[in-house]
């Protein structure tokens, strides 16, 4: 019996080495010459589980593959060249199946099947939908320019919102010899054209007329205002939430009582603080102003206080209020609201904290007496002082303390004499300090913007769409002066910046001297004009705290200076030159004797307030913009679908590895996205940094 056992199972080994050598020589070559195949030799080896796990991946890249290729519709192509009679058949069976199971057709299967068939074109149809969506939204889209008017009146007759009268008739004498068409008889777009700079100055040169416009709103309208400017969805955010000023907006609705019985209060404190700070107004009974808000009041009027770096503040408005104010109208309690939220600058009380912030570098700007919760003076006393701080806190630093740590802290011939109560102490950036003593803390104000007039030629900021005004359009800095002249150096490096400060004060300091002497000796000539440097970068650096790009106009500004390294505009007249000169020592004398001519910037040029980088812009602005473009758009769809056809295959902790590969990669390839990412953690940890601040 053994004996039996035994040859049965040798003849069943030599059988079990025959069935492996007749699969051997099945899975080799063709030929059958050469060694068996690598990859199924080590398939042979695994085990089932290994095996049914090769498996799987294999049919995981493989659907990767043919999802991607639906997505971007190739797969549909590549289907259709086939002509596969197999997946034809195999429809027509489901198809039979579905029909006789009924309701069954409808399961997970079937619809996990559809969505691989039809999902490509479904995500690419929404895609689409989702861009035009984007392109009817971006920056350039104002409605304003599309309601009531057909084109915008000021960018017809080449002018911006803020000239006076005398330039509108100006710019209407030299645009009719241009475009006339008894002038130009020849020229068939002139009818056209004069038509419309016709129509732009029969509106503009009425101030009742150009007021209606400038608000957007017919004239006439219920609950005008003179003391302060309607704001609209087109300039909201430029002049509101890109402004160094603090605001008081108003959120009004014409046909509320309670707004009509305000009306009295919020012209009075408008026109009373006009000068302190900026006040607007927003009919919320029009539904899209609302979203400018923070907050969608239900009671009206509400007041907003606007101002940089600080969270918005609101008061709201009662009848109640108003009765006890009896004619006031609520603008008692109103006042109450604004001097209290007004900013303030640090007051140091410690001579210590005194020392510390007055050694550091930079302009430094002292207010020493009474503290403003003192009864030395009122708090709309204070008011000049705090807003130019606010104002000019980028490029100065304000402070205040008394008297006694003053004297400690720069030594006893700064101390007061008898009697005396306020004083200014001011330093310059190379160190020189002065200190000047004033009745109250009214006549601040004056020597205050006497000292930023001087002081702040002699640096080069960067130029923003937030400074670029206060910077080179400011009258206020002009005092004295014709005009002011924008001296705008790209990509310059701190000791191009040195250099160029120094040869331009001494062109200032020779030119104006010049000047002197003339009037000295009795003869004619023209108010000397100021020339404002500021620096632009051409592209945007990846960090926070350098440069951004510039905005949209440069490229095609900087063209027509020949790109050079360094060229001057002027603001108000749209003109420009470039100085191709190495030096400019004698940048002042090249200007007024027209060595160096300006020209005129193209009518339909782009806008020079677009010309400045604009580092606070949002991320989701950027997205926009970038996926605006056809580029953009066809990179992002790319890469939907690559992330919609590798998702489904991979768990919810493996699909974070890819995504945050992605995004290294976005923010290496652009970086403007790599400056956003990073600034929201930057900004985290140094809020008090200007690049950080906003007024929202």
């Amino acid at each position: 019996m053994g004996a039996k056992k035994d040859a049965k199972a040798q003849r069943g080994a030599r059988k079990d080495g025959q069935a492996e050598d007749d699969a051997a020589k099945s899975d080799g070559p063709a030929s059958g010459k050469g060694k068996p195949d690598g990859k199924k030799a080590k398939e042979r080896g695994m085990d089932a589980f290994e095996q049914m796990e090769l498996q799987r991946q294999r049919e995981s890249r493989q659907r990767i593959v043919d999802r991607f290729l639906r997505l971007i519709l190739v797969g549909f192509l590549l289907d259709a060249l086939k002509g596969d009679a197999d997946g034809a058949k195999d429809e027509r069976k489901k198809k039979s199946s579905s029909k006789s199971s009924g309701s069954e057709g409808l399961s997970v299967k079937s619809l996990k099947e559809k969505a691989n068939t039809y999902g490509g074109p479904a995500i690419m149809l929404a895609f689409i939908i989702a861009m035009l969506a984007i392109r009817a939204a971006e920056e350039g889209y104002h409605p304003a320019d599309h309601d009531e008017h057909e084109f915008n009146y000021y960018e017809v007759m080449g002018l911006t919102k803020g000239v006076d009268q005398m330039e509108i008739r100006k710019a209407y004498k030299a645009l009719a010899l241009k475009y006339h068409p008894d002038k130009n008889p020849d020229c068939s777009e002139c009818a056209e054209k004069f038509g419309k700079i016709s129509k732009a100055y029969d509106t503009l040169s009425n101030v009742e007329a150009r007021k209606a416009y400038d608000s957007g709103r017919r004239a006439k309208k219920s609950l005008e205002s003179q003391s302060s400017v309607e704001l609209g969805l087109d300039d909201f955010e430029s002049q509101v939430l890109r402004s160094n000023e603090v605001w008081f907006v108003q959120a009004y609705d014409p046909n509320d009582g309670s707004c009509k019985s305000f009306a009295t209060g919020w012209e009075d404190v408008a026109h009373t603080y006009g000068e302190h700070a900026h006040f607007g107004r927003l009919d919320v009974s029009k539904a899209e102003l609302k979203s400018l808000l923070p907050f969608k009041p239900v009671l009206l009027p509400v007041v907003f206080r606007y101002a940089r770096g600080m969270s918005v503040e609101h008061w709201m408005f009662s009848e109640r209020m108003a009765r006890q104010e009896e004619s006031a109208g609520g603008g008692k309690a109103l006042m109450n609201f604004m001097e209290s939220n007004f900013p303030e600058f640090h007051r140091h009380s410690d001579a210590s904290e005194l020392k510390r912030w007055w050694s550091s570098d930079g302009p430094r700007i002292l207010v020493v007496g009474p503290s403003s919760s003192s009864l030395a003076a009122k708090a709309k006393d204070f008011m000049p002082v705090f807003r130019m701080a606010h104002v000019w806190e980028e490029f100065f630093s304000f402070a205040s303390a008394d008297a006694q740590a003053m004297v400690e802290v720069l030594g006893s011939s700064f101390a007061f004499d008898r009697g005396q109560t306020w004083a200014l102490v001011l330093r310059t950036s190379g160190g020189a300090t002065t200190k000047e003593h004033v009745r109250n803390v009214r006549d601040m104000a004056p020597l205050i913007q006497d000292f930023i007039s001087e002081e702040i030629p002699r640096q080069a900021p960067i130029a923003t769409i937030r400074n670029y005004q206060q910077l080179c359009g400011d009258k206020a800095l002009a005092q004295g002066t014709s005009k002011t002249y924008c001296l705008i150096l790209v990509d310059s490096s701190a000791e191009e910046m040195a250099k160029a400060l120094k040869e331009l004060e001494s062109s200032q300091k020779a030119y104006y001297q010049e000047v002197q002497e003339l009037r000295n000796s009795g003869e004619d000539s023209e108010e000397p004009f100021r020339i404002q440097p500021v620096r632009v970068a051409s592209s945007s650096s990846r960090f926070p705290w350098n440069p951004a790009a510039p905005g949209p106009s440069f490229a095609a500004i900087w063209a027509e200076a020949s790109k050079a390294r360094a060229f001057i505009v002027e603001m108000e007249t749209r003109k420009y030159a470039a100085v191709k000169t190495p030096s400019l020592n004698e940048i002042f004398q090249s200007i007024a004797y027209e060595d160096l001519k300006l020209e005129d910037l193209q009518e339909d040029g782009p806008p020079l307030s677009r010309l400045f980088s604009d580092p606070e812009t949002t991320l989701r602005r950027e997205v926009s913009a970038f996926l605006s473009t056809s580029l953009g758009a066809i990179c992002a769809y790319v890469l939907v679908a690559l992330v919609v056809s590798v998702a489904p295959e991979l768990e919810l902790l493996q699909l974070a590895v890819p995504l945050v590969v992605l995004v290294v990669i976005l923010m290496l390839a652009s970086p403007t996205l790599n400056r956003k990412i990073i600034s929201i953690f930057w900004c985290t940890l140094n809020s008090s940094r200007m690049e950080c601040q906003r007024n929202f």
